[in-house]
């Protein structure tokens, strides 16, 4: 009666990156223990370890049975740091953030994530798992493509990488070939010049793959010239030939010796 007779994890609703055996494997929590010997907040600080929980509540009754439920955090984007050996979208290499840019090492791989953007920021010093990335350029990324995937629907553009090339420029790759190249600074200005182009694209139906962002008077862009379809050549008409006999006329077959000569000829 005062043995641990069950450990239940509560499931999650929606695709997390933690399994039940995984958490229950971290809990220390074992079957037959003491009831007694068990210290639910050591249960507790031994859970938020994990860089993949943000919050857990572990209980348990009088029939032996703990149960823990985890809150996990749900991932917004894949890191990209070649310098300290993050790849995307790779187990045990890939390093994935929620919207607070809370570093969180990927042990699992899950079909949501594949579809995640990607951050690529080579001037990240380090990353402590379980938290938040402090480069600016990173910060200021993250913030842009949460305001981007928020336009997807909208626009119908499909973020799939934000790149931070130097200390000047974010630029947000779009799936089709689209680059808009932002600042870093005061991306709150700029998100709105972006929206009136995609409004003017939209209705000029226009195919734009590059928008240059950083400057606030003539706003740089490059268009897809559509394929002009050439007119078919129209088929030339076909010429017959006919071949017929004609039969001299009376008149040119008359000779020439009673026809006058006209008097004005002898002078």
């Amino acid at each position: 009666r005062l043995t641990v007779q069950e450990i239940h994890v509560t499931p999650s609703e929606t695709p997390v990156m933690l399994t039940p055996s995984q958490i229950q494997a971290a809990s220390g929590l074992h079957e037959g223990a003491n009831l007694l010997s068990v210290n639910l907040r050591d249960v507790r600080d031994r859970l938020m370890l994990m860089p993949a929980i943000s919050d857990v509540k572990v209980e348990h009754d009088f029939a032996g049975k703990i149960t823990i439920t985890p809150t996990q955090r749900v991932p917004v984007a894949w890191v990209k740091c070649e310098h300290l050996h993050w790849l995307p979208k790779r187990v045990s290499q890939g390093l994935l953030v929620d919207a607070e840019g809370r570093a969180i090492p990927a042990e699992t791989m899950l079909p949501e994530y594949d579809a995640l953007p990607v951050i690529a920021d080579d001037t990240i010093d380090q990353i402590k798992a379980g938290t938040p990335i402090s480069s600016a350029r990173f910060v200021a990324a993250l913030q842009l493509m949460k305001m981007l995937v928020e336009r997807q629907p909208r626009d119908g553009l499909m973020l799939s990488s934000i790149e931070a090339p130097n200390k000047f420029a974010l630029v947000a790759n779009f799936e089709g070939g689209v680059k808009v190249t932002f600042s870093y600074d005061d991306i709150g200005p700029q998100l709105k010049r972006y929206d009136q182009f995609v409004v003017e694209a939209k209705a000029q139906k226009w195919k734009f793959r590059t928008l240059n962002l950083v400057a606030e008077l003539n706003t740089p862009m490059t268009l897809e010239i559509a394929a002009v379809s050439k007119p078919e050549p129209k088929p030339e008409p076909k010429v017959t030939t006919r071949s017929s006999t004609r039969t001299p006329s009376t008149s040119s077959s008359r000779t020439s010796k009673g026809t006058p000569r006209n008097p004005r000829n002898n002078h």
